[in-house]
């Protein structure tokens, strides 16, 4: 039998990557996440990922807090309006960290 080679029958040589979106060469695949910014998982410094998933699992927790909170205060006093100007003041805004200081009077970023 015939041995297959790369454009033989189709054949490419390259293989589907579906974070490009498309079939490409090691080469092709290098070049191409280079014009779109994107880093390879090799060349980010160690402990990245886990450390951005922990990030985010952190921002997701206190997230859904606020969230309980909200709920709490609505159901206290019926109202969401209040709950809201409650749950969302300059003071916990700041408290949180969602809210620079500064930034509620114009001199903050």
């Amino acid at each position: 039998m015939p041995q297959k080679t790369a454009g033989r029958w189709g054949d490419s040589g390259g293989k589907y990557i579906p974070a490009l979106g498309g079939t490409y060469t090691s080469q092709q695949a290098q070049k191409v996440a280079k014009e779109r910014g994107l880093v390879h998982e090799a060349d980010l410094p160690s402990g990245y990922i886990d450390s951005k998933l922990n990030s985010e699992w952190d921002e997701a927790r206190a997230h859904d807090k606020t969230m309980a909170k909200f709920k709490d205060l609505k159901a206290q006093h019926g109202d969401a309006s209040r709950a809201w100007a409650e749950t969302f003041s300059v003071d916990e805004m700041k408290k949180s960290g969602t809210l620079k200081e500064g930034a509620a009077n114009g001199t903050g970023t």
